[in-house]
């Protein structure tokens, strides 16, 4: 996600250095994760931690593998973990509270972790996701993939999952290089935080 980058510089260029974390959910091979390590090494920022997360257990070696091919390995982790299993993705949130300064995820949906990363990011805090949305002007999804329409965000869904406590900077419709499929890329941050998450308002 190239609009991401300058966001994550004026995020690095206003704070000062320290052990800040990018999470990237759903990482596959780990191509995005690296990307961003790179061009913020290149920015001389040096400090930060970039996470790649995915259950996938050949992703271990493989993408630590791959982080040491483009020279970051030092600044890269990778955790396995079953994004499905909400407990857990608030765990490892929760865990690196003071830290994170973005999770992001392309092309990889699933609507309830969504939700958790919007409630656990703090203040500041930078979500930024890539993914397939319907056509504009209510035209069909024509496409072979995704065949299911759960796995298609709506046109609004974003906007509207994002409307409270943050503020939305990027929220353009692209066309992906492969096919002509229509992509959302959002980017919003964290302007304010509840007093309570709902688990611990229901507890």
């Amino acid at each position: 996600m190239l609009q991401l980058l300058p966001i994550l510089g004026h995020v690095a260029a206003s704070t000062s250095p320290s052990s800040s974390v990018v999470m990237d959910f759903g990482c596959g091979s780990g191509r995005d994760i690296m990307f961003l390590a790179e061009e913020m090494r290149a920015q001389g920022v040096t400090s930060w931690r970039f996470y790649g997360v995915d259950h996938n257990k050949a992703g271990m070696a493989n993408t630590i593998a791959f982080a040491g091919r483009r020279g970051v390995h030092a600044a890269y982790s990778f955790v396995q973990m079953d994004l499905r299993k909400l407990d857990a993705v608030r765990g490892i949130l929760r865990k690196h509270q003071n830290d994170i300064k973005c999770v992001f995820g392309c092309r990889f949906l699933h609507r309830d972790l969504l939700a958790v990363v919007r409630d656990e990011l703090p203040v500041g805090g930078v979500f930024a996701w890539s993914h397939f949305a319907m056509p504009a002007d209510g035209r069909p999804w024509t496409w072979p993939h995704p065949s299911k329409s759960r796995d298609i965000l709506g046109r609004d869904e974003l906007v509207t999952l994002f409307a409270d406590e943050f503020e939305v900077l990027v929220n353009v419709f692209e066309s992906d290089s492969d096919h002509g499929r229509p992509l959302n890329q959002f980017i919003a941050v964290r302007r304010a935080k509840r007093h309570q998450t709902s688990d611990k308002a229901s507890s």
